[in-house]
């Protein structure tokens, strides 16, 4: 487990994240299994609603979970631009979120940049946290090899199988 800090507007920032990372359908689903992802992100965003007015917040989640939570933060990104230049979103209850939120957004449509630029802070701020899970993954993936290569049928040492004393 990887614990990450988040304050001020961090949270909000994350959740946003979230909102459209779950959007998409099959997000939460595993490629390899078909099966609901175990590292899936709607129990991150359930921590989060409940948390959302403190002052600092702190995540405990998998590596995998901090993995998807920059893919995430990169489509926050890129749906805030979008959202700039065509004023909506095709994500369900993300503008309405984001007006939430940020209030004068309604009025001044300037402060979509500020929160871009708060995304791409967020975003640097745990840049540490996703080489550290990406490091986590990778030595998890070794092991694994390591653990086939051992388990691995040595099919051509037939003499083995007859010679057991």
């Amino acid at each position: 487990m990887i614990t990450i800090t988040l304050q001020q507007e961090e949270p909000k920032i994350l959740y946003l994240a979230l909102l459209y990372h779950l959007a998409r359908p099959g997000s939460e689903i595993d490629p390899e299994t078909g099966k609901t992802h175990i590292a899936a992100l709607k129990p991150v965003m359930h921590f989060l609603t409940s948390e959302l007015n403190k002052a600092i917040i702190e995540l405990n989640c998998l590596p995998k979970q901090i993995e998807r939570i920059d893919t995430a933060l990169s489509g926050l990104s890129n749906e805030l631009r979008q959202y700039v230049l065509s004023s909506s979103s095709v994500v369900p209850n993300f503008e309405n979120t984001l007006i939430k939120f940020w209030p004068e957004i309604a009025v001044d449509s300037n402060k979509i940049e500020e929160i871009m630029m708060l995304t791409m802070m967020t975003r640097r701020k745990l840049e540490t946290f996703f080489l550290q899970a990406q490091n986590e993954l990778k030595h998890e993936e070794l092991k694994l090899l390591e653990e086939r290569r051992l388990r691995r049928s040595q099919w051509w040492k037939i003499w083995k199988k007859f010679n057991r004393s």
